[in-house]
Order: C-alpha cells, then sequence, then structure tokens
C-alpha cells in the first residue's frame, strides 16, 4: 500500500477526471454570471473558449483556470469592473436578491456558492500532492498524508458538477480512495489479515513483526501530531508579525478569492450533487434491502441496486413514473412486478423528497 496515492496522478483517466472536474465548476459559475447579467454573452463564448483548451490538461496546468477574471457588465460595490471566478456566486446571490429572486432559486445560488468555495481550497491540496508525486519520488509513509490526499479527492469530488459520461471514472477513483483510507485507518485490521496468514507459519516472529508494525503506525501518528503542531506555530507566528489593511484586501491578486459574504452562518446542505445523490440512494437501498431480505429472491430485484442508482445518476428523472421508465428498471418491473411494485410503494415518498433535492441546474 506504500505509495499507492500516486495512482491519482500517474493514471492519466483519474488525472484527465479531477482536471475536468475543476473546469466543468469554472464553467458552470461563469454560466451563472451571465444568466444574472453579471457578465455579457461574448465574455462568457471567450471564457468559455478559453477553458475547452485546457479539457484534458494535467491537474498541475489546468489549476491556472482558478486564477480566471472576468469582466463585469456593472461595477462591483468596490467599483471594480473585473472579477475573480471565485467571487461570482457571491455576486450572483447579490444580483439575486436585489431582483427579489423566488427563495427556492436563492437557495439554489446559496448552494452552489458554499461547494464552490471548498473547490479552491481542496484543489489546492491536490495539486500540492500531485506535485510531490512528480518530484518527490521516495515513500510517504505518515499517516496524515496517506489519509489526506484521497480524502480531499473525494471530498471534491462530492462537491463537484459533475457530467453522466464521468460516473464511471468517479467510482473507480472513489474505490481507491476508500481502499487506501481504509488501510491507513484500520491498521488493526490490516495487521490481523497479516497475523492469520502468518500464524501457522512462524507464530513468534510474527508476533515480533506485528509488534514493531503496530510501534511503527504509532510513531507515524506521534510525527504527524509533532508537525501539526509546528505548523500551527508558525501560522500563529506570522499572525503576530502581519497587520493586514482591510482596505486594500480586496484588490490583492493572492486574495482575490476572498469573498464579501454577509453570511455569518453556513446553510444545511440540502441539494445534492450527483455524488451526493448516489450516497443518498445507496443509503435508502440498504435499508431497502433490510426491510424485503426475505422476498427478494436475486440482487437484480433490489429496486435500488447499483446499476439502477447508476442509471437514475445518468438520466436525473424528475418523478418516480419517469424512474420506472428507465432502461435498467423496465426490465426488472416487467420480470418480478409483485416484489418490484411494493419496493416502490415503500420508498416511494423517499425517493421523491431525495428527487425533489436535485437541481439540474448545479448538478
Amino acid at each position: 500500500m506504500d505509495n499507492k496515492w500516486r495512482i491519482f496522478f500517474i493514471n492519466h483517466d483519474y488525472q484527465k477526471l479531477i482536471s475536468g472536474l475543476l473546469i466543468i465548476n469554472i464553467s458552470k459559475a461563469i454560466e451563472i454570471a451571465q444568466k444574472y447579467n453579471l457578465i455579457s454573452r461574448n465574455e462568457l463564448t471567450n471564457k468559455q473558449q478559453g477553458l475547452k483548451i485546457r479539457i484534458g490538461q494535467d491537474i498541475s496546468d489546468a489549476s491556472e483556470v482558478m486564477r480566471l477574471k472576468v469582466n463585469l457588465i456593472d461595477p462591483d460595490r468596490y467599483n471594480n469592473y473585473e472579477a475573480n471566478i471565485f467571487r461570482i456566486p457571491s455576486l450572483a446571490l447579490e444580483k439575486a436578491k436585489m431582483l427579489n429572486r423566488p427563495r427556492t432559486e436563492l437557495d439554489v445560488l446559496r448552494s452552489f456558492k458554499f461547494r464552490f468555495k471548498e473547490i479552491k481550497p481542496l484543489f489546492d491540496t491536490i495539486k500540492h500532492a500531485r506535485n510531490v508525486s512528480a518530484h518527490l519520488l521516495e515513500t510517504r509513509d505518515e499517516v496524515g498524508w496517506n489519509v489526506n490526499v484521497p480524502s480531499a479527492i473525494l471530498r471534491f469530488i462530492e462537491v463537484s458538477v459533475s457530467l453522466p459520461d464521468q460516473i464511471e471514472t468517479i467510482e473507480k477513483v472513489k474505490k481507491e480512495c476508500f481502499d487506501i483510507i481504509s488501510y491507513y485507518i484500520n491498521p488493526q485490521s490490516n495487521n490481523n489479515e497479516e497475523e492469520d496468514e502468518e500464524k501457522s507459519a512462524e507464530p513468534q516472529v510474527h508476533k515480533k513483526n506485528s509488534g514493531n508494525i503496530i510501534k511503527n503506525i504509532l510513531y507515524k501518528v506521534e510525527n504527524v501530531e509533532k508537525q501539526t503542531n509546528t505548523i500551527f506555530e508558525i501560522v500563529n507566528q506570522k499572525k503576530k508579525n502581519s497587520t493586514i489593511n482591510e482596505d486594500n484586501e480586496i484588490f490583492n491578486d493572492d486574495d482575490d478569492d476572498l469573498e464579501d459574504d454577509e453570511e455569518e452562518t453556513y446553510p444545511v446542505e440540502k441539494l445534492l450533487t450527483r455524488d451526493t445523490l448516489r450516497q443518498e440512494l445507496e443509503a435508502l437501498s440498504t435499508i431497502n434491502k433490510k426491510k424485503f431480505q426475505d422476498e427478494i429472491t436475486s440482487p437484480m430485484f433490489n429496486i435500488l441496486q447499483t446499476p439502477v442508482i447508476s442509471e437514475i445518476i445518468k438520466y436525473l428523472p424528475d418523478t418516480i413514473e419517469d424512474m420506472k421508465k428507465l432502461p435498467d428498471i423496465g426490465w426488472r418491473i416487467q420480470s418480478q412486478r409483485e416484489i418490484m411494485e411494493k419496493q416502490i410503494d415503500f420508498l416511494e415518498n423517499k425517493i421523491k423528497d431525495i428527487l425533489k433535492r436535485v437541481n439540474k441546474d448545479i448538478i
């Protein structure tokens, strides 16, 4: 499992997915800017053409889009006619409020805004890991590092707007993430597997090795804590030795992504991305299997089997009736109508609630 985290930066499809998600999210922000007349249609076209040429770039090159600025039709409150892309959701929400747009529309914008805020720090973490992978060939065996890299990628996927043709690769990347994280946060489980394999052959030697493994893990954890404390000390010292000019903060290129947030509290996230939609449906599938465990004669007749969930995520039906018409669900209903209809009756209200929380404008 050593250096397994490098797989995200060695595998071309994985890199293409991660950089592609960033470009899709930036593109969505530009579309929102034009929708609320913050930018002209020509500006939208020009910026999106510039993004298209970056599709397929590696993570480091694609990261340049996070510095993108757009030309505003009207100046913002600071009299700027130019805005960093990460300020667009705030400006759009401000404009929507001024136009007295419906609460549901404001909720959609607010949801996108708070998800979009996470994109930059998450991608910065991923980019840093990519650079380490490219330039530092030594093994990175710190627990924190090996958990942080896949965790950042998982969360990046969760908050991102994505496309149907990315679903398969997303699931492969998530599995890699889960495997790596599980290995490092459940070391005892890994030790037990090794014990089962070696116990009959060399019990005394294995006992000694097992002890060394645990000692090594504890050393790693202690080392991570020391590094973390050192980082906090450096940050605190920098705070003491520096002053911030709040009036000029908005004009600082390094702080272009700072937002003028008037909201002090973060909303509870209710609207779903494709990835969080999958999580909700998988949780519902578990409940469904338990409810009908004695009646479902084959996994294929679970109304929320994994292929069905993938089809729902791909086509995003608006209603239960639309969902029942999906190809991978229709044949199941025809084959086992009675048990399938029972499951639909049981899950109908829950599925309706989930589908209502999917907003196709920002998914």
